[in-house]
């Protein structure tokens, strides 16, 4: 079996499946919205089951018309069904993001794009605001970083509101997703983008949850090019491209640990690969003067992004040192509403920590 024949096979193994999924969503929504919750008689919705039947035949028909032609066309047919895939994703995230009007009720969301929307015309911050990026200075990322949205969006519109940002973060997460299959290429080939593609749609509910314009959906984003990065590295031929690509590892680094400050975890597991990979050793031995040079500019440029951003939150905020010392939230009360019953956001746990004076008494 040639290799455009097995690359065909797992295409039409993982067609099959995401047809079975398919119909095992849809018709799970039809039973949920009319035999659990309004516990309509099954016998009124058989009508509506067979429609959907029918419906999934049609689709599964073109869907396999689809794939044949993908395997037929080979590296053409995987890019059509990659860019068919990004373009079905994002339609039906956009459709999502121009209907909603329901209102965010999460405090981070509504104080974080409050203080966003305003950040670089300064001042007329309220004591609510000031208060909370006191303690919660790991927000300094996300209010920056939107901030920066915001001003771009209102170069083409006067007033740019929420839906913006919900438009910028499902962007990021898409991006995300195309690293995360651009680089299974990288390791596994094409069989392992296709696999990826495939593996991504099954996946594609969650991805909803970009329209929740928050720090996870752009640490999403970070982490897969961070990776992406690392692994095309290698691939590099001149100097000057390998430079640029520890460059742009550093800024994505420093950006993505400013907004959400465990994507710094990634680094450590880079640091551990490169030790335990023969290979990767092997390379860095042969040029270690050029690797530690590499290594402090890319810890240069965590830190001044970090620091340097934090400090511009701060200032413009009219935030003192003495406010930071007295509200700021130190690492350890995540780590206490992480060991709690449910691992989540805890009021009682809020209060025990705000209720301390001092960061280091808290």
């Amino acid at each position: 079996m040639n290799e455009k024949s097995k690359c065909g096979k797992v295409i039409e193994f993982f067609a099959c499946c995401t047809s079975i999924w398919l119909l095992f969503v849809l018709v799970y929504i039809i039973l949920r919205d009319h035999w659990i919750d309004s516990q309509v008689s099954p016998i009124k919705t058989w009508q509506e089951i067979i429609g959907l039947l029918i419906a999934v035949v049609v689709v599964v028909t073109l869907l396999a018309k689809f794939m044949k032609f993908v395997v037929e066309n080979g590296e053409t047919g995987t890019r059509i069904l990659l860019l068919s895939y990004f373009a079905l994703l994002v339609i039906v995230q956009s459709i999502i993001i121009i209907s909603w009007d329901v209102p965010f009720t999460w405090k981070d969301i509504n104080v974080t794009h409050s203080i966003a929307s305003r950040l670089f015309d300064g001042g007329g911050f309220n004591n609510t605001e000031t208060l909370y990026m006191a303690r919660y200075q790991n927000n300094c990322g996300a209010v920056l970083l939107y901030s920066v949205f915001y001003k771009i969006c209102s170069l083409f519109v006067s007033n740019p509101g929420i839906k913006c940002m919900m438009f910028f973060s499902t962007l990021f997460m898409d991006l995300g997703i195309y690293f995360i299959i651009a680089t299974s290429g990288m390791i596994f080939g094409k069989k392992g983008k296709v696999i990826a593609t495939f593996v991504s749609f099954f996946f594609s509910a969650f991805y909803f949850y970009a329209v929740l314009p928050y720090t996870d959906v752009f640490a999403f984003f970070c982490v897969a090019t961070l990776v992406y990065i690392f692994y095309r590295y290698s691939s590099w031929k001149s100097q000057r491209a390998k430079i640029l690509s520890i460059l742009a590892f550093g800024l994505v680094m420093g950006v993505g640990s400013f907004v959400k400050g465990s994507v710094l975890i990634l680094l450590l597991g880079v640091i551990v690969f490169s030790l335990l990979d023969t290979q990767v050793r092997r390379h860095i031995a042969k040029k270690v003067p050029f690797f530690v040079i590499a290594g402090i500019a890319v810890m240069g440029i965590v830190v001044a992004i970090n620091v340097g951003g934090r400090t511009y939150v701060n200032h413009k905020m009219q935030i003192l040192n003495e406010s930071l010392e007295d509200q700021e939230f130190p690492v350890t009360h995540w780590f206490m509403l992480g060991g709690s019953k449910n691992g989540t956001y805890s009021i009682q746990d809020f209060n025990k920590t705000a209720h301390i004076k001092g960061k280091c008494q808290k």
